[in-house]
């Protein structure tokens, strides 16, 4: 069952999370056009790295979504555990002491993976392929405990 949820979620989540982030993008270079400012066409490597990268950073946010609530199985304490990791700990990130935030900024799987939509490239920071991977593995570790822990207490 977990695993025809997530074919789905995919089915959805990519060609919707490739239409949000091809429309970001075009809205955002025709802002930064008509400003004269820097900006990039949709042929740039970059500009695809971005786009592409974007609807797979979507469809991991939406698979990590999936495994949280399977192991969870409470919609508010799902949400919330969304909330914490995907946004409270990249805000507070800079704040953490020494090398606990220099890793919670390098490896953290949502910063990590948000890499590959920037187009400026911290030196800091992992690559943008690498983020995307460090994330995707993150949400195959918690989709296979899940999925796991589903069948035990489920099925």
């Amino acid at each position: 069952m977990p695993a025809a949820k997530a074919a789905v979620l995919i089915a959805v989540a990519l060609p919707v999370g490739l239409l949000v982030s091809l429309g970001g993008f075009l809205v955002g270079q025709a802002a930064l056009a008509g400003a004269d400012a820097p900006h990039l066409d949709l042929s740039d490597p970059a500009a695809l790295r971005g786009i592409w990268g974007g609807g797979l950073y979507l469809t991991l946010a939406a698979l990590f979504g999936l495994a949280i609530g399977t192991l969870i199985r409470s919609t508010t304490a799902t949400v919330t555990t969304l909330f914490g990791t995907m946004l409270i700990v990249q805000a507070f990130a800079p704040a953490l002491p020494g090398a606990v935030g220099d890793w919670v900024e390098k490896y953290w799987p949502p910063i990590a993976g948000g890499q590959i939509i920037t187009g400026y490239r911290d030196p800091a920071l992992l690559a943008p392929w690498s983020g995307l991977a460090v994330m995707a593995g993150c949400v195959a570790v918690l989709l296979t405990v899940a999925f796991i822990v589903f069948r035990k207490r489920d099925a």
